[in-house]
């Protein structure tokens, strides 16, 4: 991929192509610049999978989504060959996992902007903000940090503008900065895969040399070298959240902990069925959205949808 865009977008996937579309598709509607990233989706999955991520890649073609690119796992030597080479050509990194969908607009040239003049900063996080109160994996409820300061960056001319466009002043790109080294669980998790945007040169060296061979090996180590960022002990985020994931199924068997939804309805095996029968999640069914935490459970369809194309 050749384009002039200095930010590159990871997203990882496997044996969930309807979640896949779902996030694909949330992003499109709430970022406010889709395509001034470049977005590459390393991808895997088991062999009934094959047939609809062929049908994904070739809806996405069809929407003229030119900036992404499909990168199969397997064609490479490792996990992280698959897109370590790539991120050589770029300033900041933005990840994303399948199951992540947004809910509310987001800037990312606000984004872009706010790290390079914070560079106190470790990074921005789309997952977290003042609503995410529920840390989801220990089922534990989390104080919200003190605020270190506001910042108010606007791309808009006035706010006549803002308010056209539907935009709360209130909570819209309003930035939240706090602590992450006295904080508490998920706001004390500054380095993470799912919606989280570093600059390269802070992370670089740790990508690159790192051992790791699947997303959930990657956070691990990257949480296991926080001690490298102790100098940079403020992350940003929305004063309201505008990303989430929702942990309906589980598809890995590394890190067997991690907590899903057990419903039949919600598995990968009955999404898959609604996937090849024609059903797509609508995103506007999360416009607005606000969730509890970084990771909540929702109901991606209703039941009269499952009994129509999941059975």
């Amino acid at each position: 991929m050749t384009t002039n865009n200095n930010i590159i977008t990871i997203i990882f996937s496997k044996n969930r192509p309807l979640q896949l579309d779902l996030l694909l598709n949330s992003f499109y509607l709430n970022c406010m610049q889709p395509n001034s990233t470049d977005i590459y989706i390393i991808y895997t999955y088991d062999d009934q999978y094959e047939n609809s991520y062929n049908q994904l890649i070739h809806e996405q073609k069809e929407k003229e989504r030119n900036n992404i690119e499909f990168i199969y796992e397997k064609d490479f030597k490792s996990f992280k060959s698959s897109f370590v080479y790539e991120i050589k050509n770029y300033q900041y990194i933005m990840f994303l996992v399948d199951d992540n969908i947004f809910t509310n607009k987001f800037d990312l040239s606000q984004i872009k902007s706010l790290l390079e003049y914070n560079l106190d900063a470790v990074g921005f996080s789309l997952r977290l903000g003042k609503n995410t109160k529920n840390c989801y994996p220990l089922k534990k409820e989390q104080e919200i940090p003190k605020a270190i300061g506001h910042h108010y960056i606007m791309n808009f001319s006035s706010l006549h503008d803002l308010l056209d466009k539907g935009f709360l002043p209130e909570t819209d790109f309003l930035i939240f900065a706090f602590d992450w080294t006295t904080s508490q669980l998920d706001f004390n998790y500054p380095l993470e895969v799912s919606s989280s945007i570093y600059r390269i040169k802070d992370i670089r060296e740790l990508l690159e040399t790192l051992r790791y061979n699947n997303p959930n090996d990657l956070e691990a180590q990257l949480y296991g070298n926080l001690h490298y960022f102790y100098n940079k002990p403020k992350l940003l985020s929305y004063y309201r959240s505008v990303a989430f994931c929702a942990p309906m199924n589980k598809v890995q068997n590394v890190a067997l902990n991690n907590r899903s939804n057990n419903m039949n309805m919600f598995s990968q095996e009955s999404m898959l069925t609604m996937y090849e029968n024609g059903f797509r999640i609508d995103p506007m069914r999360f416009d607005r959205f606000i969730s509890n935490g970084c990771h909540q459970e929702v109901a991606l369809y209703t039941l009269e949808e499952y009994e129509k194309y999941g059975l």
